[in-house]
């Protein structure tokens, strides 16, 4: 058990972060009385947008009899860099099998020398946006307020990909990886948009 080969980057380390928020409370109206006050005035914008590059991954395949996962061999970078898509985000032909239930081939019961978190998963593009409505209300004091809540996670709907598949072998013997969906992303890191609303009493 090679302690080196298992140097690895930390599983939340991400090469670039960026997180804007902004609360912006709009000046429109806001001295007006009756119906314009009630419906135009007291307005809020509330926004975090959030960019990031991915997280390190480990691609597993291949059976070792530990009880555990297990890494294959690597024999070339596997990296597809701009050419990336959801359905190959990374070559699986850049990996080799490693097993110790083929008997014809005790050659492959080995560790594998893929590292652990040695490729990374999509980053996220992200927006999330609130729409804030407040109704003074005096008898409740200098602050009091009725506070109408419109929420967007996940504003423009963006899709946020997860972490994509490993390799795997349908044939019993085969050394390259001959499995379904290879590298393909099946996941969403993020939901899709929400929206909620909500009445808040101050």
């Amino acid at each position: 058990r090679d302690r080196r080969s298992d140097r690895m980057r930390y599983p939340f380390d991400v090469t670039h972060n960026v997180v804007i928020n902004y609360v912006y409370e709009m000046p429109f109206f806001k001295g007006s009385k009756g119906v314009l006050g009630a419906f135009l005035a007291g307005w809020q914008t509330n926004g975090i947008l959030t960019l990031h590059t991915g997280f390190p991954f480990t691609v597993s395949g291949g059976n070792l009899n530990t009880g555990s996962s297990t890494r294959p061999d690597r024999v070339a970078d596997s990296r597809l860099g701009s050419e990336a898509t959801r359905q190959l985000w990374f070559d699986p032909t850049a990996f080799r099998r490693t097993e110790c239930n083929i008997r014809s081939r005790p050659d492959l019961c080995h560790y594998g020398s893929a590292g652990p978190d040695i490729l990374t998963s999509p980053g996220a593009n992200n927006l999330d946006l609130s729409v804030y409505k407040n109704w003074r209300i005096a008898a409740l004091g200098e602050a009091g307020r009725l506070q109408f809540r419109a929420e967007f996670f996940n504003a423009l709907n963006t899709p946020q990909f997860g972490k994509p598949n490993g390799i795997s072998f349908l044939s019993p013997d085969t050394i390259v990886p001959d499995g379904p969906r290879n590298g393909e992303i099946r996941s969403l890191g993020l939901p899709m948009r929400i929206i909620q609303f909500g009445m808040k009493l101050y």
